[in-house]
């Protein structure tokens, strides 16, 4: 789709960025018209591992932070569809054609019928109300329960129309993708009424440790981000088709990681 872009947030994450853009390769290839990162690294070392990331991944647009959110405001573009992710994101499964219609604010690959678990309140969950026809899936967000099914702005996988999206991001104040994801919860009473995805995700993030210090986010505390590093820097990487993806019922799932030397 040469109208979607994707804006990927990553902060001292190189050996998980190349993971994600492994994931991008083996399912999603053509999906995105450019794919921009906006990443920050905290010292040397980490700043090593976006090097050589970068020297691996020519065709990436890649953009080294200075101010966060004057750095988002200023990738403005003409593209039609605007996606975001993190830099823990994977992609599990290919993407087929969709649409977002009027009604709808988002098309998030995400979700689907499958993720029936909300791992950062700990909580089942259940879409109420769904319309649904073939692989395609819509609900009415403020009608749902409090979950993923109810959280249209949310920055990992949800397409969005550019325009409204770039609107938002010059409207709310943040200094960091977890900030800018709370300040745009403000605008939720004027979006646009439901949500729509495939009968199946396509996206999972795998919350193996913490890189923001505003927000506590729940994670499982699998690998350091020091030691995914010195991981990367030594020439290992993440197995992205060893993860074994068969059970997943979530945006957010702590998988296993498999090394590859």
């Amino acid at each position: 789709m040469d109208t979607l872009r994707a804006i990927v947030f990553s902060r001292d994450r190189a050996m998980q960025l190349d993971a994600f853009l492994h994931s991008v390769e083996l399912h999603v290839p053509d999906l995105f018209g450019e794919l921009v990162v906006l990443y920050r690294a905290t010292d040397e070392a980490f700043a090593s591992g976006y090097e050589r990331l970068r020297a691996e991944r020519p065709s990436v647009t890649w953009v080294a932070e200075s101010s966060f959110r004057d750095d988002l405001l200023a990738l403005r573009g003409d593209e039609r569809f605007l996606v975001f992710h993190t830099d823990d994101d994977l992609y599990f499964r290919s993407v087929g054609a969709f649409e977002l219609r009027d009604d709808e604010v988002c098309f998030t690959l995400r979700l689907g019928l499958n993720t029936t678990y909300c791992y950062p309140l700990d909580i089942d969950e259940q879409l109420r109300d769904a319309e649904s026809n073939d692989d395609r899936v819509s609900w009415d967000w403020g009608a749902q329960d409090p979950g993923a099914y109810s959280y249209p702005l949310a920055l990992n996988a949800h397409v969005f129309r550019a325009a409204e999206a770039h609107d938002w991001l010059g409207r709310v104040e943040y200094a960091n993708p977890n900030e800018l994801e709370a300040a745009l919860q403000a605008l939720a009473p004027e979006i646009r009424p439901r949500m729509a995805s495939f009968a199946h995700s396509s996206v999972v993030s795998i919350p193996a440790n913490l890189v923001n210090e505003t927000y506590a986010n729940r994670n499982g505390g699998l690998h350091g981000v020091k030691e995914l590093n010195e991981r990367f820097l030594a020439g290992q990487r993440i197995d992205v088709v060893g993860i074994d993806f068969a059970g997943v019922n979530a945006c957010h799932a702590e998988l296993s990681y498999l090394f590859l030397s």
